[in-house]
């Protein structure tokens, strides 16, 4: 069972690096027709990217990043995702690369209504939760998780099923997320009155 997860992961990966390389066929960051959908695409490893980032989830296609946010280090590699459920500075560099073999990623902006939607239709009445997160955290990527990412990458080629699908798919992707292996960073910071 395990190697069969494996097995669907990896099929996943490569089908969003064939994704990346025909909408990226340059280095770039870009962000795509699906609203808060951004494309990532890094050759030569330049200076480390600084800002001000709002809260989103980064998933690694191929390579490996290394992202200061806040006061923390986090490193991920391919594979893997990066939740930040907190606006904060960041500075992230990326390694692992190779001719031929950029850095590819891809990352989408939480939506707090949605979140907090959510977080009220999922949650017993009368319960708040007492779950508290750093606000950032970093784990492996469910082959569920990414299947839905990997549907919503696909709608870059269907530009008319975006306004219909992307939506869908998004909060589909945020559900996953708060019940996913990193939920917990996300339900403290977005149940009501938080």
């Amino acid at each position: 069972m395990a190697s069969s997860a494996l097995s669907i992961k990896e099929d996943i990966l490569a089908a969003l690096k064939d994704i990346l390389m025909r909408h990226l066929p340059a280095p770039e960051i870009r962000p795509s027709p699906i609203d808060g959908l951004v494309l990532v695409r890094r050759e030569d490893p330049p200076a480390p990217d600084r800002c001000f980032e709002r809260p989103l989830v980064s998933v690694i296609v191929q390579g490996s990043k290394r992202s200061l946010i806040g006061s923390q280090e986090f490193v991920f590699r391919r594979g893997q995702f990066l939740v930040s459920g907190i606006d904060m500075p960041s500075s992230s560099s990326f390694f692992d690369t190779a001719p031929g073999q950029p850095f590819l990623s891809l990352f989408f902006y939480l939506d707090r209504q949605i979140l907090t939607d959510l977080m009220l239709r999922m949650r017993p009445a009368g319960k708040t939760p007492q779950e508290d997160g750093p606000g950032v955290a970093v784990a492996d990527a469910e082959p569920e998780f990414l299947e839905a990412v990997l549907r919503l990458a696909e709608l870059l080629d269907k530009p008319e099923q975006i306004a219909i699908r992307a939506p869908m798919i998004l909060q589909e992707l945020h559900y996953l997320l708060l019940i996913g292996p990193l939920g917990h960073v996300l339900r403290g910071l977005y149940a009501q009155g938080s």
